[in-house]
């Protein structure tokens, strides 16, 4: 086996002496062959200083993991299996190597992913969170050095020269004068020859990459007479000593016990205990210097810094841990607006992949359109438009598919009904054969009370929901509603007519409203608490209105603050309103309801919110923004930071505004350290708002 023999001393691009899988060596797969093995050839020969623990065999699954992302970036079109032989064939030849036990288990970790990928698991290779400890750094670290590598290396030469470095400085916007650039260079140039191979890369990468501003933080934590109270405002923060702290640390690095670091977690991060163990499994092992064990600098720095394991909201917020049993009228509901439409409201592509990208996010509230199609097939598209059309009973099955991948909690199918009555019993009989027994009825809605099992997400687990307008006794009304339909549709579509609120109280509590957001704005300015005591029992669907032909979206806090329920929202146009509302259905472990809060579900309860909180910010600094547009050229960035709060009205006022100085020149470790307080009213409805902006944009 190749474990055990030889390789031909002679390849060079020929395949090792057993091939995992096939491997078309065009010239790009030359190329990209060629640059791995020059960073392989310098990282396995140095498994000591790389990997400070003695599971080597771990840390070459958890690399194979990191390349196994990069390759399939560089060429999508290779399929896994190829993806791990290029990879193979970019291992070093044994006798060039010192350590050729390194290369042996480098051999049998791709071993390993190929049997994996043979198994059935080939979805989640891309998406292996291995962690591979390259002197503290994460396996994330090696894959961003990696790519940063192949980008900076054109010619494959194995080394860097200075106007390669600063082409890529350049691209990872940082501004460096030309003896600035040299002294960098000299710095980590261990061989003295003014051009840098691999390992120099990778130290002037982490001297680069160290994030000054969280030195106070990590003395305090570090200190042996126990955590020190911590300064991160402190002048010393923007001092030259700051530098002259940080070329130390990188030098003769300090490190902080196990305690040490896990007090911090529990008292400063407020972490409980599963949340704590989950952190330091990511610092990754302790390291021993000088007699003493822990962690270093930059091992917290990594896991501190990143979005994945010290996310900006709580994990307790992020799990499913809301009470499910009540009511249906008592949550906010992730909701899509034309959710078939995959670009503008005229002439946009419509496409049944648009309903799966949503359900797949958490959405639990999809909109169908339903025309009369040829051959007695309904078909949907947005109608009097030139929206392309596409077939109502591929829509049906591309739910059926995705419908409770994310979420088990009720979907609801707002169907808005043109078709005539044949056409709506075709569309009945599909949804029949594709859901079975999920297919809630009219009957069951009927038998469902406001306060009962059957009317929560719970008792409606794995429940599909209809939506729609329902015919009279006799199976039509003057809408010509089928009766096939009508005895499917659970949720059924209500005007709240001229006697207004008060006569919708009286309306059953799975009836629902469709309101422009015109009216949703006027109704929470004038009548507030009507509005809110009625979406205690009553559901309220809020739309775009018809001007909006872009598909921009409108903000969905209006109808929040009203109590509506379904926010429909065009999931297509990834603006800020869309991330807004993707943050609010965030919590709730993204099963897409977030019970709403007590003084708008509690029956007369006036929506008086009392949790106000003071948030303190400190913007302390930027790590390698990208330029608009994630451009790869253009000047160097100017960025700056603004912070708002959004929410209720008393809460969106310029006292609760904030824009930092513009930094100049860089994008790649911009330094602010300033700070910022806001009182904030209704805590329980405000969102903190983050925005990264350039100056000259």
């Amino acid at each position: 086996s190749f474990l055990s023999e030889p390789l031909n001393k002679a390849r060079n691009d020929a395949a090792p002496t057993e091939q995992l899988a096939p491997l078309h060596m065009s010239q790009r797969v030359r190329q990209l062959v060629k640059g791995l093995r020059n960073v392989l050839t310098v990282l396995l020969p140095n498994t000591q200083r790389l990997f400070p623990t003695s599971k080597v065999s771990e840390n070459c699954d958890g690399l194979v993991a990191a390349l196994y992302r990069f390759v399939e970036r560089q060429d999508s079109t290779l399929q896994p299996p190829s993806r791990l032989e290029a990879i193979n064939r970019a291992v070093p030849q044994i006798d060039m190597v010192d350590d050729v036990d390194v290369c042996l288990t480098m051999r049998a970790a791709l071993k390993r992913k190929l049997q994996s990928i043979s198994g059935g698991s080939t979805g989640d290779l891309s998406r292996e969170m291995s962690v591979v400890h390259f002197g503290g750094s994460s396996s994330h670290d090696i894959e961003r050095l990696v790519e940063l590598w192949f980008d900076a290396d054109g010619d494959c030469s194995g080394a860097l020269s200075e106007s390669e470095v600063k082409a890529l400085f350049k691209r990872l916007n940082i501004y460096m004068s030309t003896s600035a650039l040299r002294e960098s260079i000299k710095m980590v140039d261990a061989s003295g020859n003014g051009q840098l191979e691999f390992l120099e890369f990778m130290d002037l990468y982490e001297r680069l990459t160290t994030v000054r501003d969280l030195l106070p933080l990590f003395e305090a934590i570090a200190d042996p007479r126990g955590m020190q109270p911590i300064d991160l405002k402190g002048p010393e923060v923007q001092s030259k000593e700051s530098a002259k702290s940080a070329a130390a640390m990188i030098e003769r690095p300090k490190l902080a016990s196990d305690a040490a670091v896990r007090k911090f977690f529990r008292e400063v991060q407020g972490e409980d205990d599963p949340s704590v163990a989950r952190l330091m499994k990511r610092l990754g092992p302790t390291k021993s210097r000088g007699g003493v064990t822990g962690y270093s600098f930059r091992q917290l720095q990594l896991v501190l810094c990143s979005h994945t394991a010290n996310c900006v909201r709580s994990p307790n917020d992020l799990a499913a841990r809301q009470d499910m049993a009540q009511p249906m009228t008592h949550y906010w509901i992730d909701s899509s607006h034309n959710t078939y439409l995959a670009g503008n409201q005229l002439h946009g592509e419509s496409s049944c992949d648009m309903y799966t990208l949503a359900l797949e996010e958490g959405c639990r509230c999809v909109e169908i359109d339903c025309w009369d199609g040829p051959d007695g097939e309904p078909i949907v598209y947005h109608g009097h438009t030139m929206t392309s059309k596409i077939k109502f009973a591929d829509v049906i099955r591309a739910i059926g598919d995705a419908a409770f991948r994310r979420s088990p909690y009720p979907i609801i199918l707002s169907l808005e009904v043109h078709t005539s009555v044949p056409q709506q019993d075709a569309m009945a009989r599909v949804m029949r054969a594709v859901f079975g027994d999920q297919l809630a009825t009219a009957a069951d809605a009927e038998a469902a009370q406001l306060g009962s099992f059957n009317f929560t997400p719970e008792g409606l687990k794995h429940k599909v929901l209809v939506k729609a307008k329902r015919g009279g006794a006799g199976g039509h009304d003057e809408h010509s509603v089928a009766k096939s339909l009508s005895d499917i549709t659970w949720m059924a579509a209500m005007k709240i007519g001229s006697g207004g609120f008060a006569s919708a109280m009286t309306y059953p509590p799975y009836g629902v409203s469709s309101i422009d957001e015109s009216k949703v704005e006027r109704w929470t300015d004038e009548q507030l608490v009507e509005a809110s005591e009625l979406t205690k029992r009553f559901f309220i669907r809020e739309y775009p209105k018809g001007t909006r032909v872009d598909s921009s979206n409108y903000d969905p806090m209006q109808g929040w603050i009203g109590g509506a329920q379904l926010v429909a929202l065009n999931y297509q146009t990834n603006d800020e309103h869309l991330r807004l509302n993707r943050f609010r259905f965030l919590s709730n472990g993204r099963t897409g309801y977030v019970l709403k809060p007590e003084c708008m579900r509690k029956p007369g309860m006036r929506p008086v919110f009392s949790d106000q909180i003071t948030v303190r910010v400190t913007v302390l600094c930027g790590m390698q923004l990208p330029k608009p547009h994630n451009s790869q050229t253009g000047e160097v960035i100017d960025p700056y930071v603004q912070i708002f709060v959004h929410g209720a009205r008393t809460d969106n006022d310029s006292n609760t505004k904030f824009q930092s100085a513009v930094v100049d020149d860089n994008g790649f470790n911009p330094r602010w350290n300033e700070s910022v307080s806001f009182t904030v009213n209704a805590a329980s409805l405000t969102m903190l708002c983050i925005r990264v902006m350039e100056k000259d944009a």
